[in-house]
């Protein structure tokens, strides 16, 4: 979580992060991308589960999000 908020949120390089968290570039890119995955499951188990017409529209509301979130 915290990697993925310095990248996406804050806009830093993944060597900055790595310096600030004293890891890897490496580590940064593979935490970033579990993150990342970790998202679209959510999503995904969300959007799948969506039962009503309220819940569907909600899931992609949610799918939206992580594209604005993931393409900033």
């Amino acid at each position: 979580r915290q990697v993925f908020r310095m990248v996406r949120e804050d806009g830093l390089k993944y060597k900055e992060v790595a310096e600030i968290l004293q890891i890897s570039p490496r580590t940064v890119e593979t935490q970033l991308f579990r993150a990342i995955k970790k998202i679209r499951q959510e999503l995904e188990r969300t959007y799948a589960s969506s039962s009503t017409n309220s819940n569907h529209n909600q899931g992609q509301m949610l799918q939206a999000l992580l594209l604005l979130v993931l393409f900033q």
